[in-house]
């Protein structure tokens, strides 16, 4: 349909992914985008390299390079999982 994949890669525990044909449906009707979240932080910083690219509950992200940024996000969302 899209041509992006509607079923995770790397499922995460406790996460529930939507069906197959929901994932296309929600595609199809704008309500999803066909990117990946990394994807759209990306463009967002690209667009708006002023502005703060991710706020955590007690960090903020800003200008990194990618690699600083992509491991400052995997930290903290490990660390948010690992408190919940």
């Amino acid at each position: 349909m899209s041509g992006i994949e509607t079923s995770p890669r790397l499922p995460l525990p406790g996460v529930v992914n939507a069906p197959r044909t929901q994932a296309e449906r929600y595609l199809r009707e704008g309500a999803w985008r066909p990117t990946t979240i990394g994807n759209a932080l990306r463009q967002v910083a690209r667009e708006r390299p002023q502005r703060t690219a991710y706020v955590f509950p007690v960090t903020r992200v800003g200008k990194l390079d990618r690699q600083q940024m992509r491991q400052a996000i995997a930290e903290k969302l490990a660390a948010e999982m690992q408190r919940s």
